[in-house]
């Protein structure tokens, strides 16, 4: 018996073609290797995408690492200038050393340094020491000191100035202001803070 491609054409299984039945399974089969293949290509490129954007990120990380690097220096020296213009508390007697000297080098005689109590507002780590000042000066010696206590290495602020003429034609006048010296308070770990 010779077989040909009509004569398969004709067999028929069930009163349905051969051919037709050899169709639908190749159909079905082809259906159910591409559907599950085809799912799993769509969740692979959805992580494809999300590992894209992880990657750009950090791309632009490390594109960023040297200006960072550069602003973290620039922040962290910063921070340790104005940890050392802030005198741990116990160290407030060298603050009024350092006023005393001041004082001599723009001849501002002290007749009074009185330091008032310690202003310490719990939310802060630093506390705030008031001194009250008597003293002696010219305008000219006067306004040096005040200048000169401003731009100090410690932080400090000048308050509440009253100046009194001596005596008419002299050139000293009396002068009272406040001084406020601020201090890291004695609670603060100096190695957590330097």
């Amino acid at each position: 018996m010779k077989l040909n491609i009509s004569s398969f054409k004709e067999l028929k299984i069930a009163g349905v073609p051969f051919f037709q039945i050899a169709l639908g399974i190749i159909a079905v089969v082809l259906v159910l290797l591409i559907i599950p293949q085809t799912m799993n290509m769509a969740k692979v490129s959805a992580q494809i995408n999300e590992k894209k954007k992880i990657l750009s990120g950090l791309d632009q990380g490390i594109k960023n690492y040297t200006a960072l690097e550069l602003e973290y220096e620039s922040l962290n020296n910063a921070y340790k200038d104005f940890m050392k213009r802030l005198p741990l508390q116990k160290e407030f007697p060298v603050f009024l050393e350092l006023l005393s000297k001041l004082a001599r080098k723009n001849g501002v005689k002290i007749i009074a340094m009185e330091p008032q109590k310690v202003v310490d507002d719990p939310a802060l780590f630093f506390v705030k020491i008031p001194v009250l000042i008597d003293a002696y000066a010219g305008y000219h010696k006067l306004g040096r000191f005040i200048n000169e206590l401003e731009y100090s290495q410690k932080f400090m602020k000048i308050d509440k100035i009253r100046i009194i003429n001596a005596d008419v034609g002299s050139q000293k006048q009396q002068v009272f202001f406040a001084v406020h010296a601020f201090c890291l308070k004695d609670s603060m770990n100096e190695a957590n803070l330097r």
